[in-house]
């Protein structure tokens, strides 16, 4: 494996075997991560527990436990065996790619062999270090998600990463989990069973959007309005309305005014996407029709 870095300033005063550091880099779910931590074991020091004076002769890795999924440690001493009265200083390296997000306690388990006024002692120790893994993100050009994957279940947030602004922009999602959504940032989607699941989302950019119509004026054509029939002359205003048709034939009819003979429609946020199109004003009833060709 690639050279393991030792770093040669991980020491304590007073002298005990030391790992250093207690916590590395946080790592990231899904993605490639590596971090070299180094053992300092002096060739003498005072026992806590004992106050003794002991020369360490031997310092054997008997086990590591609370590895994140999909990390493993490996030790530049392959049996994983020092001897520090020959050198002070080893080192070892996690690496791998997680499967997960969370803090975890990984603990490093050791027999120190260590000689005091001629008796050898075997003490067990360990050395227990912090490693956090942050959720991890992916995506495509469309969209991004976080985190990638889960164990058991994941909640996951999806978002939109094309926007067409100031065309309006509309978004079409597909979760995989039975879900869909419109919206660019949607609310979190649950799986909450093991699995693989495909999510798709379609971007539509328009070109227009008919955001406002005003009608200035309306002749005397309009008689016959329900309200206001037609016994002594015109009386009253008309109440109109009017229908936009695209170019595959679908409509859109607006609200109704009341007893005006001007109107204007604002707020329709319309998409033009599907020209031509044609516009008619009327009443409830009936009227004469001016069309006009929106291309």
């Amino acid at each position: 494996m690639p050279r393991l870095s030792i770093d040669f300033g991980c020491t304590v005063a007073p002298a005990y075997p030391t790992l250093c550091p207690l916590q590395p880099a946080d790592a990231t779910s899904g993605q490639p991560y590596s971090a070299d931590i180094t053992f300092w074991m002096p060739v003498n020091f005072d026992d806590p527990g004992t106050g003794f004076n002991v020369d360490f002769l031997q310092m054997t890795i008997t086990g590591v436990t609370g590895l994140p999924f999909g990390l493993e440690i490996e030790t530049n001493d392959p049996l994983g065996i020092y001897y520090p009265q020959q050198n002070q200083f080893g080192c070892a390296r996690i690496c791998g790619t997680p499967l997960g997000a969370g803090t975890f306690t990984v603990t490093i388990s050791i027999i120190a062999q260590v000689e005091y006024s001629g008796f050898i002692i075997n003490a067990p120790q360990q050395f227990p270090i912090t490693l956090v893994v942050l959720p991890g993100s992916g995506g495509n050009s469309g969209f991004s998600f976080t985190p990638t994957n889960g164990c058991g279940s994941a909640e996951v947030q999806f978002t939109a990463l094309i926007d067409g602004a100031p065309d309006p922009t509309t978004y079409a999602w597909d979760f995989g989990n039975g879900n869909t959504g419109s919206d660019a940032l949607p609310p979190a989607q649950t799986y909450g069973s093991p699995g693989t699941y495909t999510v798709s989302l379609q971007t539509t950019i328009g070109g227009y959007v008919l955001d406002v119509v005003t009608l200035s004026g309306v002749n005397d054509n309009w008689c016959g309005d329900v309200e206001e029939p037609d016994i002594f002359g015109c009386t009253g205003s008309p109440d109109l309305y009017f229908v936009l048709t695209d170019g595959g034939g679908g409509t859109y009819t607006s609200s109704s005014g009341s007893d005006s003979g001007s109107e204007t429609w604002t707020g329709l946020g319309l998409v033009l996407n599907n020209p031509p199109y044609s516009i008619a004003f009327t009443m409830k009833t009936r009227s004469a029709r001016t069309t006009y060709s929106v291309r």
